[in-house]
C-alpha cells in the first residue's frame, strides 16, 4: 500500500547534478557531466520528517560510488528503491565515499509567476548542495575491508585508478553511523570520471521545488 502511494504521485521536486574536476593548483573548475538525477522512495520519508520538525533529516552527505580498475568499469542501473542497500552490498573493487556537504545548502528564491495570469506558471525555488572529493578525511571507502589496497580511493594502485560510475544524495539522522543513513536521490553517471592526481572531483547538487 505504501509504495502504490509513492508510485502514484509525482515529487514536486526534481534534481540537476554538475559533477567535474577542481585544479589542485589553479582551483579552476571544469565540468564533465550535467544531468537529471533520481529521486529515490526515502526521499518521501525524508520530506515526511523535515516537514514534521526533525531537523536530523537535513540532507548532509554525498556519497561518491567508485570501482579500481584499468578497464572500463560497469555503470550502475537506478531503480526508486535503490538507496544505502545498493552501496552496503557492493563487492569486490567497488565501493563509495561518504563526503560531508561542504556548507549549508544555497537557496535561490524564483517563487514568483513566470507570467501574468491565465497562463502562469510558479517558478518555484532551487537548494544547492556542494561536495568535494577534497573534504574526506581517509580517501578510503566506506566497506569495512581487510586490506587498504581493496578500497583506496586514488588516481593509482594495485588494481587500477578509482573511477566514480554514480553520485548519490544522503541524510544521515546519525551522522557517526553510516548504516542509518538515508539515501534522497541518485545519479548514475553517463560515462565513469577517473580520479586524477591533479585534481579533485567536486559536485554541485541542485534540487529545485515547484
Amino acid at each position: 500500500m505504501r509504495n502504490n502511494i509513492k508510485d502514484n504521485y509525482e515529487y514536486p521536486f526534481t534534481g540537476i547534478v554538475t559533477i567535474g574536476y577542481r585544479s589542485k593548483t589553479t582551483n579552476n573548475f571544469t565540468p564533465i557531466i550535467h544531468k537529471k538525477n533520481l529521486i529515490l522512495y526515502g526521499a518521501a520519508d525524508v520530506m515526511a520528517k523535515l516537514v514534521s520538525g526533525d531537523s536530523n533529516y537535513a540532507i548532509s552527505h554525498m556519497y561518491y560510488n567508485y570501482t579500481n580498475t584499468n578497464s572500463a568499469p560497469a555503470i550502475p542501473t537506478i531503480n526508486r528503491e535503490d538507496g544505502l542497500h545498493y552501496f552496503t552490498a557492493l563487492t569486490g573493487t567497488n565501493d563509495w565515499l561518504r563526503i560531508p556537504i561542504l556548507t549549508s545548502a544555497k537557496i535561490d528564491k524564483y517563487n514568483e509567476f513566470t507570467s501574468p495570469a491565465p497562463n502562469n506558471v510558479y517558478a518555484g525555488n532551487m537548494a544547492t548542495f556542494v561536495a568535494t572529493s577534497a573534504s574526506h578525511p581517509s580517501q578510503t571507502g566506506e566497506r569495512n575491508l581487510s586490506s587498504p589496497n581493496d578500497n583506496y580511493f586514488a588516481s593509482s594502485g594495485v588494481n587500477g585508478p578509482s573511477k566514480i560510475t554514480g553520485v548519490a544524495l544522503a541524510v544521515s539522522p546519525d551522522p557517526y553511523n553510516k548504516y542509518k543513513d538515508i539515501v534522497f536521490s541518485r545519479l548514475a553517471l553517463s560515462s565513469p570520471i577517473t580520479i586524477q592526481a591533479n585534481s579533485y572531483v567536486d559536485c554541485f547538487w541542485s534540487i529545485a521545488f515547484k
